[in-house]
């Protein structure tokens, strides 16, 4: 479900889980298993993210199973909480990250070199 807060504006949204029963302000969500599933993709060249929070439960336990398919990563992270599960999701990775501005910018350097290297061997 959607809930606005302060003073409502596109910013000041957030998402949570909600009953089967929310009412109108309900929407739907898939995972990115399930949106690499749906497009037949195998990679993710760019993950823009912009969750308001949402962070948490993007990036659990369950991340490890779609973030080795991330060249790159552009995120705008919401507290030291939403970060420290962000850096910590990406612990096992090798992730290069720099920030401009309100963004965190991430590119798997694993990915690259792999990428590259099959590029070069055509």
């Amino acid at each position: 479900a959607i809930t606005r807060f302060g003073t409502g504006k596109e910013w000041a949204i957030q998402v949570h889980e909600c009953s089967n029963n929310a009412g109108e302000n309900t929407i739907a969500a898939w995972d990115i298993p399930s949106l690499l599933a749906h497009t037949g993709q195998q990679q993710i060249d760019l993950l823009k993210v912009d969750i308001e929070g949402s962070e948490r439960e993007v990036f659990n336990e369950t991340a490890a199973a779609w973030l080795p398919a991330v060249q790159n990563i552009c995120i705008e992270l919401h507290g030291k909480d939403c970060a420290k599960i962000f850096f910590d999701a990406l612990r096992n990775y090798r992730f290069k990250s720099t920030r401009s501005g309100e963004l965190t910018l991430c590119s798997n350097l694993q990915l690259k070199e792999a990428t590259r290297t099959a590029v070069a061997g055509r």
